[in-house]
């Protein structure tokens, strides 16, 4: 291995004498006293190997419901459309309804996630630690629910105020306690699984905003039919509640599918 500058030739006993150090591993010259070497009127050159950039890691992907879990989905998305059906609903109502369900899940992946952070902060919290923090957490989901309904719905309400249609009765109240209970067992499973995972918070986030952005979409689709939906007539009302409810339930079973539509984040070297 040999050193060349424009005044002649050093070889590595000669440049070290001359107070370059030399890196066998990399073949890399650096001069020990500072700035370069000049040898015979030249500069020599000094060779830095690049550091090796960190693999990038995939954001994690939402596995495809079991059999149980698509059964859980259906029923779920099948309650609005039970009270345009069975109870004779007017569009208002299956609507408002729509979004409380949509406006849930988005709030229960939030709370799901802050209490799997703060319980793997704390893995030693005392059982009626643990308690509390389900209660709490139960009903900030709820409260946070019903706020989200109405930012997402307050049109509806208005459009219904409008042509006079009653929006809220006790029906439409034991329809989204029907809600609650339907959504319950499948934000208490992904709690667990997310606590059993080595999965970061970060990761989580990742895996959870082709989901949330699915969701969103799925309420601005609300927001435009709630315009519309009340001059469709019954036997319009009824299609489009079919409709709607059948692309809910796609959009539950496929988020893979979901996941290809929403944006893409950056991908996070591990550690980073």
């Amino acid at each position: 291995m040999s050193l060349f500058a424009r005044g002649g030739l050093a070889t590595v006993p000669v440049a070290q004498r001359a107070g370059i150090r030399y890196f066998a591993c990399g073949a890399r010259f650096a001069t020990v006293a500072g700035g370069g070497m000049e040898r015979g009127g030249g500069m020599a050159k000094r060779h830095v190997r690049s550091p090796a950039r960190k693999p990038c890691q995939e954001a994690p992907i939402r596995p495809l419901p079991s059999r149980a879990q698509a059964a859980a989905i259906v029923i779920r998305n099948l309650i609005p459309l039970a009270g345009i059906v069975v109870l004779g609903w007017l569009a208002g109502q299956f609507l408002i309804l729509s979004v409380f369900s949509l406006a849930l899940s988005i709030v229960g992946i939030g709370t799901t996630g802050v209490m799997v952070s703060t319980r793997k902060q704390m893995p030693d919290a005392r059982l009626s630690d643990q308690i509390s923090s389900g209660v709490i957490a139960i009903g900030l989901t709820l409260f946070g629910s019903v706020i989200l309904t109405a930012l997402f719905g307050w049109v509806i309400a208005v459009f219904a105020v409008n042509i006079g249609e009653s929006l809220f009765d006790g029906a439409l109240l034991g329809s989204a306690l029907l809600v609650v209970i339907s959504a319950a067992p499948a934000m208490v499973r992904q709690y667990r699984e997310d606590l059993a995972s080595s999965l970061t918070e970060e990761q989580r986030k990742q895996r959870d905003q082709p989901t949330v952005f699915g969701l969103v979409l799925s309420a601005g689709l609300i927001f435009v039919l709630s315009g519309y939906a009340p001059g469709f007539g019954r036997f319009g009302l009824v299609a489009l509640a079919f409709a709607v409810t059948a692309l809910f339930i796609f959009r539950d079973l496929r988020p893979d599918l979901v996941r290809s539509l929403a944006a893409r984040g950056p991908q996070v070297p591990p550690g980073g």
